[in-house]
């Protein structure tokens, strides 16, 4: 993990979303290829209760890396919460 991300992982335990946020952008347009960094986002997403965003950034992280079962794991949990919530929300 290189030293962006761990300061997003640091500011997103601070509770500072905005500013993860913006450090997860960076790197994402930086290296849009990055696994953890869309990984990251996908958690900072649901922190923050946008769950249909997560669903999309966890998506592209599994896309990435098809052998991350914590990514897998984190799409489906996303799915499981929006189909909750709101089935309108998501059309499988």
């Amino acid at each position: 993990m290189n030293i962006m991300l761990k300061e997003v992982q640091t500011q997103m335990g601070l509770g500072n979303y905005t500013e993860a946020g913006n450090l997860l952008d960076q790197a994402i347009q930086q290296n849009p290829c990055d696994y953890e960094a869309y990984f990251l986002r996908g958690k900072l997403n649901r922190q923050k209760g946008q769950i249909a965003r997560a669903i999309n950034d966890f998506a592209i992280a599994y896309e990435l890396n098809p052998s991350s079962a914590e990514a897998e794991v984190a799409l489906d949990m996303a799915k499981s919460i929006i189909s909750f919530r709101n089935p309108d929300l998501y059309n499988p």
